[in-house]
């Protein structure tokens, strides 16, 4: 009967905890500001490069900073996933070298800091959202952060578990969230 009781109560954690991460993931996000200082991109999907690009093409923010490139990528490798720009603009692009999403939100506290950024929108997948704002804030970034969620195509919010991929995708990043939640990553 214990194990029982015990393995309800595990259980009913569990799901409360990913509806949790679920309903922060989906939940809409705020409108930014017609401009803030800065886009930051945390890498990982073809869409969130695009979307950093389209940001700053449009003039949403006056600086771009594209966290965790690969160390083999630079900048002129990455202007043909966003609409044409300005050499101005091309100047205006960073890239961070950050191998997970600690290190990104590390390296954005640094480049926040070294660039005077008070405000920026946040460039990642909708549900790497929640995780990436928690370790920001444990960073330390003192700047406004504007979440401007892609959904990419694999994993949309919709269709998450009708393959097994997208949906091993969002379960790891419930779990990945839930351990910054639990202080086990630093």
């Amino acid at each position: 009967r214990r194990r029982a009781l015990l393995l309800a109560l595990v259980l009913g954690a569990l799901a409360w905890s990913f509806l949790d991460f679920w309903g922060l993931a989906t939940a809409p996000a705020p409108a930014p500001p017609d401009k803030v200082d800065a886009v930051v991109v945390l890498t990982g999907g073809a869409e969130r490069v695009s979307a950093g690009l389209m940001r700053l093409a449009r003039g949403d923010a006056a600086r771009l900073v594209i966290s965790g490139a690969n160390a083999n990528v630079v900048v002129a490798d990455l202007l043909g996933q966003g609409p044409s720009m300005s050499p101005e603009q091309q100047a205006r692009i960073d890239l961070g070298r950050a191998t997970d999403t600690a290190g990104n939100a590390r390296e954005t506290a640094a480049w926040v800091k070294a660039n005077d950024i008070r405000s920026f929108r946040l460039v990642t997948a909708y549900y790497h959202m929640p995780r990436s704002l928690a370790l920001m804030r444990a960073a330390g970034v003192e700047a406004e952060i504007w979440p401007d969620p892609v959904e990419p195509a694999a994993a949309a919010r919709d269709d998450w578990l009708k393959t097994g991929r997208s949906a091993s995708l969002i379960l790891g990043e419930w779990l990945k969230f839930v351990a910054v939640r639990l202080g086990l990553v630093p």
